[in-house]
């Protein structure tokens, strides 16, 4: 995503506050990719900064004037296409020297994608330029490796969640997408990333050491949800699930629509049970065809982002902010 630190540089020296979201966060907290799923597989493929909405277009200005593109293909572009990315209305960008790199089969981490900090971390305080070593929310990700909250080295890094807050966001964006009547797919993507928490986050990482998170550093309202989830694992579901995680997340929900800031609504399409087994039918087909024939290229159907919701609702809304500069489709 940024492996030459060129976005966060940017950012940084226009005093733009920022926080890496997606898998350079469980990457840099050592977590491995065990779980086998098809979204689970690629739920780590998304990447990108959540930025606090007043300062998107400073970035906008300061990616522009060091030489980044926004993209103008959005959804059509390669690098995104196939992948499950979390929607956001922010059109991505290129680095100068990423474009020849960009080809079908490309990772989404050739784009740089901005979310909005409204939309994915609206429960938290605004990420600061600098955390300071007892900041709850953020840190250097250079502290993980080290252990020492207080030694990060300057012009190293990049600002990302604690792991109480990358766990309590996972938290709250899962009862955000949870629903009753409509199965989005977005619930199954946070599920998965925190079944990826309870079997290695809240584990020692390695023999002899000690888990980077503990369950009583989790929000009261909060860890209830991980509770639930790690008695079902104890109790044999290796999904993690059960009446009383879902208990737990609709109460988690419930006090979600009555916290200020308000609660944005759902996100991303509604899952579609017979679409996806069709898809994954589809793909071992085309894995086993390409496995026989000795080309290590995955070919698989495209799977458009998940910003194509398809609610009316939201269909209006982006009708009416169609010449928003910011938008994903130029």
């Amino acid at each position: 995503m940024d492996q030459s630190r060129f976005i966060v540089t940017t950012l940084e020296r226009a005093g733009i506050p920022y926080c890496v979201f997606g898998w350079p966060v469980a990457d840099s907290f050592g977590m491995s990719h065990t779980i086998v799923d098809l979204i689970a597989r690629q739920s780590l493929d998304f990447a990108g900064f959540v930025i606090p909405d007043r300062y998107i277009p400073n970035a906008y200005a300061a990616l522009r004037n060091r030489g980044a593109h926004p993209c103008t293909l959005g959804r059509d572009c390669v690098s995104v296409i196939g992948f499950l990315n979390p929607p956001t209305d922010i059109v991505h960008w290129h680095t100068p020297n990423e474009e020849a790199m960009i080809r079908t089969g490309a990772w989404p981490r050739l784009t740089v994608r901005i979310y909005r900090k409204s939309m994915y971390m609206w429960f938290f305080a605004d990420p600061p330029l600098n955390p300071r070593p007892d900041d709850l929310y953020y840190m250097w990700s250079d502290q993980v490796r080290t252990g020492r909250r207080h030694h990060h080295r300057q012009g190293t890094g990049f600002v990302m969640p604690t792991p109480a807050c990358w766990t309590e966001a996972l938290v709250v964006l899962h009862a955000r997408d949870f629903d009753e009547k409509d199965r989005y797919m977005l619930t199954r993507l946070w599920h998965r990333e925190l079944l990826r928490v309870c079997m290695q986050l809240l584990q020692p990482m390695r023999q002899g050491g000690h888990p980077l998170l503990l369950e009583g550093e989790l929000d009261l309202h909060l860890v209830g949800v991980i509770k639930a989830m790690r008695a079902a694992l104890i109790a044999g579901d290796p999904d993690a699930h059960s009446d009383l995680v879902e208990a737990e997340i609709r109460i988690v929900r419930a006090q979600l629509q009555n916290d200020e800031p308000p609660c944005p609504p759902p996100q991303g399409v509604t899952y579609d049970h017979e679409a996806e087994v069709a898809w994954w039918k589809e793909w071992v087909a085309d894995r086993r065809s390409n496995d026989a024939g000795g080309d290590d290229h995955i070919v698989g159907s495209r799977v458009e982002e998940l910003s194509d919701d398809h609610d009316d609702d939201d269909d209006e809304e982006d009708e009416d902010d169609e010449d928003d500069e910011l938008s994903e489709v130029e």
